[in-house]
């Protein structure tokens, strides 16, 4: 049978916290298997790339934003270039 595996979109997960943050943020991640390599990029306002981590495991979560300015920013999820999940976060 043809149709979208919805449990693949209900795997590929990011939660950021605390949001908004003032030294450090959390990411928890959980990604579905297979389709590649996967990446947390963190955009500025202006969209510029600023940092790019790769995953290692379908899931996990580790700690980053110390060196980030003030402002606001787009967390992408993302697998051989396709958009997964998105999220803003917000540096006090």
């Amino acid at each position: 049978s043809v149709g979208i595996d919805e449990s693949d979109e209900q795997l590929n997960t990011i939660k950021l916290y605390p949001n908004p943050y003032s030294s450090t943020v959390t990411l928890d991640y959980s990604v579905a298997e297979g389709d590649g390599p996967k990446y947390i990029s963190i955009y500025n306002a202006m969209g510029i790339e600023v940092e790019r981590i790769r995953l290692s495991s379908a899931q996990g979560s580790f700690t980053f934003g110390s060196d980030l300015k003030a402002g606001m920013y787009l967390v992408r999820l993302t697998s051989s270039e396709e958009l997964l999940q998105s999220s803003r976060l917000i540096r006090r």
